[in-house]
């Protein structure tokens, strides 16, 4: 289907169709997720890499000549051309659980990772040598296959503004 599609719209032609193909999204087994996975990151992908060169463009005109590493959900960081749209979602909060996973050593007791943003505080527990991962991560309520950090979002961020009504 690539070869295809390549062939149709190259790049280098005005109206090339960009191509998710869900086998480079996503290594799970299951048709199902790999789909979602593959679905999710079309959905978003232009916009995200449109963002990033907008990002990277600037740096480069403010003379900075080192590249733009973008945070992924496994705690590693790529390049704007590696860098999948899917490997970005709840990156920050994902790069907290593992930042904290590195400060915190040997400890054995558990430790509470919180990442306090605009509007959300995001928060996990951590307590191994690694962050607790969901094998089959869920993305806005679709099981899209991506190993994410365990993290419970509450509504309350730094930007929140909270009022007493009915004495409650």
């Amino acid at each position: 289907v690539q070869r295809i599609l390549d062939a149709e719209y190259p790049p280098h032609l005005l109206g090339c169709v960009p191509v998710t193909l869900s086998h480079q999204v996503s290594r799970r087994p299951e048709d199902s997720l790999r789909a979602t996975a593959a679905l999710l990151n079309a959905r978003v992908h232009a916009l995200l890499a449109r963002s990033l060169r907008e990002t990277e463009d600037a740096l480069r005109e403010r003379s900075c000549s080192r590249s733009l590493l973008v945070v992924h959900a496994d705690g590693g960081c790529g390049r704007v051309a590696k860098t999948r749209a899917l490997d970005t979602y709840a990156s920050g909060p994902a790069a907290v659980v593992h930042g904290a996973v590195r400060i915190r050593g040997n400890l054995r007791e558990t430790s509470i990772a919180m990442d306090i943003g605009g509007t959300t505080t995001d928060l996990a527990f951590v307590t191994g040598p690694t962050p607790r991962l969901l094998p089959k991560g869920d993305i806005c309520g679709h099981g899209a296959g991506q190993p994410l950090p365990e993290v419970w979002s509450l509504g309350l961020g730094g930007g929140s503004i909270a009022r007493i009504v009915a004495g409650k």
